[in-house]
């Protein structure tokens, strides 16, 4: 069967050669966003007899990010406060290797910032971690075809099981209290893996 369509007037259709203008009235994209900061990554290798020494730095540091809704509604701060951005990061270490062997120790810093949802607003806690890596590459000449090609790695994450900086806020804006900022910080404490890969 075939199906009938409603007959259109050509006067009802819309001819665009005819349009001299449009104006859409509607407001699009009219929020604002600010941001600068500085970023620092350093690192150098020292070869030396016992094998090679690696030292490194990181930082991250947030001088301004701010934003508002529109141009007539004020800037919110949008970092060093609870569940924003901190300030400053910063992540250091030191790595050693050599034919077979290599281990690296890592720290890293957060600074400490605003609770603004507390009145009066509280200060939260900095929070320093350590990270430990060891891993062992067995070789591709070792005369066991099992053990030929394998690398065993350890890692322990938050060596010191550093527990997160505790955080209240006020049941009308989170109705179950988490006690920290996932933000900024882990609740998982310290996390041991241990990884083995082969390569054939």
């Amino acid at each position: 069967d075939l199906h009938s369509f409603p007959t259109r007037r050509s006067s009802d259709l819309h001819i665009a050669s005819a349009v001299a203008s449009h104006y859409d009235g509607r407001y699009q994209n009219i929020a604002e966003m600010k941001t600068s900061g500085v970023e620092l990554a350093v690192s150098h290798a020292f070869h030396t007899g016992i094998g090679t020494f690696s030292p490194s730095i990181g930082a991250n540091y947030i001088t301004d990010l701010d934003a508002r809704a529109a141009s007539t509604t004020p800037e919110q701060q949008l970092f060093d406060r609870i569940f924003t951005p901190a300030r400053l990061r910063v992540h250091g270490g030191l790595s050693w290797s050599n034919a077979s062997i290599s281990t690296a120790l890592a720290a890293s810093y957060i600074n400490s910032y605003e609770n603004n949802t507390l009145t009066p607003s509280v200060g939260i806690d900095e929070w320093i971690t350590f990270d430990w890596h060891l891993q062992y590459d067995i070789g591709e000449h070792h005369p066991s075809a099992i053990l030929r090609g394998l690398t065993v790695a350890l890692d322990v994450q938050n060596v010191m099981d550093e527990d997160p900086p505790r955080v209240t806020v006020p049941p009308t804006l989170q109705t179950f209290d988490f006690g920290y900022d996932a933000t900024n910080a882990s609740a998982m404490g310290r996390f041991i893996s241990l990884q083995l890969s082969k390569r054939w």
